[in-house]
């Protein structure tokens, strides 16, 4: 797996551009100049069929609608996949290794004046040993003056928009996900949130979304099912995707069984995995909140409980009162009875 890492800054445009949307930052925006009607995906981003040995020149139509001029840095970068799934792109710190390196822009800075448009051409060169299927590239537009701000934190924005440039290299190509690893752990390591950690990547020559299945069964006879769509993987990489759980974990032995399809598969890649889970985590509810603790009756036998108790109260107080009340008439009786013979006697 290739390894990647994003330049730390406050807010950085461009580095998590998807590949299906054109970047708008700071009233920078970016996207193909020429596009193909009966695609409505070319308005975002190029895509171009190309044979190895191949070229093509395309033109970015790059625009800013702020008050004031962009000065731009200009350069390749290649496309790899996000952490979560979802194409994204290397920054300019980042070394071009892979189809970055096929892409040539016109120029490597520029200035856009205040509420204009500029054209910028760029050609990509397909190596002659190039493998079939999808290449994922990008064309970087970086502002060259970063704003910080002053205080007793100081931040720095970087304005960067981004368009990609997917070149298809013909023959036989096909997307395959393949799952490589599951295990139970925390979302994060200052949580007690449960995820399931999948390793998956795709072994294919196509990028493409896959449709992950998950089942995990423990104590207690728990059993319960999960399945989530992902974004796109691009071929060749692999990423540990977290797989947020519903439901809370008691500590105990646990199978876990994943199925991954995608595009194109006629069957599914599957694992199971066995693993001892020796503290216990809460689920990730789809609202943001936390599920109960697993094997916890305080949610339904709490306010049973709590009824069945008022009720005998309440039992018992009308039967105190209901004695009280007998015993106070039994002892008005005694006593009305005993003036009566009182009486009796006297006359």
């Amino acid at each position: 797996m290739r390894r990647r890492r994003l330049v730390a800054v406050a807010v950085c445009f461009g580095a998590l551009v998807p590949i299906a949307a054109s970047a708008d930052a700071a009233g920078l925006s970016v996207a193909p100049a020429n596009f193909d009607p009966a695609n409505p995906a070319t308005r975002s981003y190029f895509i171009e069929t190309i044979a190895p040995g191949g070229t093509f020149t395309d033109q970015v139509r790059v625009a800013n609608a702020s008050k004031t001029a962009l000065h731009l840095y200009v350069y390749p970068v290649d496309g790899f996949t996000g952490v979560t799934s979802g194409a994204v792109y290397a920054n300019r710190q980042d070394p071009v290794r892979t189809w970055g390196a096929w892409v040539t822009p016109a120029v490597s800075t520029m200035l856009v004046p205040a509420r204009t448009t500029t054209l910028v051409s760029f050609t990509v060169r397909v190596p002659t040993g190039a493998s079939a299927g999808d290449h994922l590239a990008g064309i970087a537009f970086e502002d060259t003056q970063p704003a910080t701000t002053s205080g007793s934190v100081q931040v720095t924005t970087i304005y960067r928009a981004v368009v990609g440039v997917l070149t298809k290299v013909p023959g036989a190509a096909s997307f395959h996900v393949r799952v490589y690893g599951a295990t139970i752990q925390p979302l994060s390591n200052q949580s007690h949130l449960a995820a399931i950690v999948i390793r998956l990547g795709d072994d294919g020559l196509l990028l493409g979304k896959p449709k992950v299945t998950v089942t995990v069964s423990g104590p207690s006879g728990y059993h319960d099912t999960v399945s989530r769509q992902l974004d796109t993987i691009l071929p060749g990489d692999v990423i540990s995707f977290p797989f947020p759980w519903p439901d809370s974990l008691a500590a105990g032995s646990y199978t876990v069984s994943v199925a991954a399809t995608g595009p194109g598969m006629s069957h599914p890649s599957t694992l199971t995995r066995t693993q001892a889970l020796g503290t216990p985590l809460q689920g990730v509810l789809p609202n943001g909140k936390t599920a109960p603790p697993a094997n916890s009756d305080s949610g339904s036998a709490g306010p049973l409980v709590s009824l069945l108790l008022s009720v005998l109260l309440a039992i018992n107080v009308g039967a105190g009162v209901w004695l009280l009340a007998v015993r106070w008439r039994r002892r008005g009786r005694a006593g009305a009875e005993a003036v009566s013979l009182r009486q009796r006697r006297t006359s």
